[in-house]
């Protein structure tokens, strides 16, 4: 498999192999220049000059030097091929591992910045929480209070206030008013008859007689009394001598006129009649 490390090793080898050509070349025409009676021969006789031997001597102490350096450069290039291939190595395992790094930085700030965006997610859902509960808690305050002072109008005072408490006595209270309510009935039915039967008679009575001020209320919550054509549930509300008392539901209609002793009387009215209204001239 072809790799950048083999071409780098192959274009080394070449590179070596020609520096190891060129000393052969120079260490071949220096051995060629020494005389021909110095070439070849290990010994020289006493005989033979002085200055020969001293050349000898120093041609071989020459070539032995070049030998040594030769050897020396060959070893320096194949270390300096190997470390030149370690150089690329580590270049590369430099260059992944900075890869691998920046990878690892940059997955670290994804996953800060998706823990940042889930913790501010968590802060605005535990805001949203908190504001509802208030609201909630506001408004349970609310309709216990109210219910506590709808219970205090009827003497009805719970020993413990709680919701359970509450819907109890609200239910309690609330059958007490419907029997009220049903018997009020029963009582506007019987007046209703006897109205009929007396023939649009004045009857000389006193209101307090008629219901109770518990009696009222209920009938009144009920939407059951009209004046004037309008719903009536205020208790306290005035009604004038010729203001038109309506129940629809009984299709009573009448007012309510007193004498100088301040005594009512139960005035009926007729459908056309409740459009009309006297007045003084």
């Amino acid at each position: 498999m072809y790799s950048p490390s083999s071409s780098i090793n192959g274009q080394k080898d070449v590179r070596v192999q020609g520096q190891s050509s060129d000393l052969a070349n120079r260490q071949n025409f220096g051995m060629s220049s020494l005389p021909k009676n110095l070439k070849g021969n290990d010994t020289i006789n006493d005989s033979q000059d002085p200055e020969a031997m001293e050349l000898y001597s120093r041609a071989k102490a020459q070539q032995e030097e070049i030998l040594y350096l030769r050897e020396q450069i060959a070893l320096a290039s194949v270390r300096e091929s190997q470390l030149l291939n370690e150089k690329y190595g580590l270049e590369k395992k430099f260059s992944e591992l900075r890869m691998a790094l920046d990878e690892k930085q940059n997955e670290a700030i994804i996953s800060v910045s998706n823990e940042l965006t889930r913790r501010k997610g968590d802060l605005e859902e535990n805001l949203r929480l908190v504001n509802e509960l208030k609201d909630t808690e506001d408004d349970k305050y609310i309709f216990m209070s109210s219910m506590l002072g709808l219970l205090a109008e009827y003497g009805v005072f719970p020993r413990v206030a709680s919701a359970s408490s509450l819907t109890n006595n609200v239910k309690h209270l609330h059958d007490q008013l419907e029997m009220k309510i049903r018997t009020s009935h029963v009582r506007l039915s019987k007046i209703q008859s006897s109205l009929n039967a007396k023939n649009d008679q004045h009857h000389e009575f006193r209101l307090k007689y008629v219901f109770t001020y518990h009696e009222v209320i209920p009938i009144l919550m009920q939407w059951q009394v009209m004046i004037d054509g309008k719903v009536r549930t205020d208790r306290t509300y005035p009604v004038d001598f010729m203001d038109v008392v309506s129940i629809p539901k009984t299709n009573v209609n009448f007012q309510l006129p007193y004498d100088t002793k301040r005594l009512f009387h139960l005035h009926s009215l007729r459908d056309k009649q409740t459009k009309f209204k006297l007045c003084k001239v």
